[in-house]
């Protein structure tokens, strides 16, 4: 008769416990998270705003509408690192 590893056999059960508590936990701001759609949604539909307001928690999560009468400089430029190369 072959023994249960005792070890792999906790982990196992623990990891299942910690996702049945996330999935609670989850379940439990469901309405938290509906709420917070609806009102990304709701600000979605009101009126853009202009960035100097952009900062203004009331404003957030609003269409911002930004006007360059007069472009200066068209230029197309990669992120650079420390070194300043290009790429990662």
């Amino acid at each position: 008769m072959s023994r249960i590893p005792i070890i792999p056999t906790i982990l196992v059960v623990a990891a299942a416990g910690v996702m049945v508590a996330l999935g609670i936990w989850q379940l439990g701001r469901a309405d938290e998270k509906a709420a917070l759609i609806a009102e990304f949604e709701q600000k979605q539909k009101v009126s853009e705003v202009v960035p100097i307001y952009a900062g203004d928690p009331k404003f957030v999560y609003r269409t911002v509408q930004l006007k360059c009468p007069e472009p200066q400089d068209w230029r197309a430029v990669a992120g650079r690192n420390d070194k300043g190369q290009a790429g990662f």
